[in-house]
């Protein structure tokens, strides 16, 4: 029973090593004299290096942000639903789009004061009519803006309230810093 549970672990082993990507995968083959490993050839000796693919682009994935002269672009929308402090979803052109507040950051879910800056956004903006300045991208695909609803600045309110703070890798305004100085 073990003899073909371990070949068939090892079968496994090497299939997904092959597909993985890997340079070079160790093959044990039985012989005679024993069990011994035979490499096979490297991929650019079969001529179909991983290496020359990435160079002409076949792995690249699609560049999300914005170039950093693009100019701001504005949705205008009613927030549908809040996650937490920071992020809120937005409904606009037909679409739900899940917008990061900018320039400041506020405590997560589950963590102390977490719940409290989660209901400071969802009072100021959960259900009302909204635009967003959109000035970037994260990496997790939300779209990072300014958010106002009428003329109030939600991100400049949650700071002066001390729901959230100013990011310093981030800010881009003195008012957003003034307001920090302030809570």
């Amino acid at each position: 029973m073990r003899g073909p549970l371990t070949r068939a672990f090892a079968r496994a082993l090497l299939l997904l090593l092959a597909t993985s990507g890997c340079e070079r995968v160790a093959t044990w083959t039985q012989t005679p004299r024993g069990t011994r490993a035979a490499e096979p050839p490297l991929a650019a000796e079969r001529g179909d290096a991983p290496s020359e693919r990435v160079a002409r682009g076949a792995f690249r994935a699609p560049e999300r942000r914005p170039p950093a002269d693009a100019p701001a672009r504005e949705l205008a929308g009613h927030v549908v639903a809040v996650h937490d402090g920071d992020t809120l979803s937005l409904r606009a052109d037909g679409r739900r789009l899940r917008v990061r507040l900018a320039q400041i950051d506020a405590p997560e879910r589950g963590l102390p004061w977490g719940r409290r800056a989660r209901q400071a956004l969802a009072r100021l903006a959960d259900g009302r009519a909204a635009r967003a300045v959109v000035v970037d991208r994260d990496d997790y695909g939300r779209a990072v803006a300014d958010v106002f609803v009428g003329e109030l600045f939600v991100n400049l309110v949650l700071v002066r309230e001390g729901n959230a703070w100013a990011h310093p890798r981030y800010v881009r305004s003195e008012a957003v810093l003034a307001a920090q100085a302030q809570a």
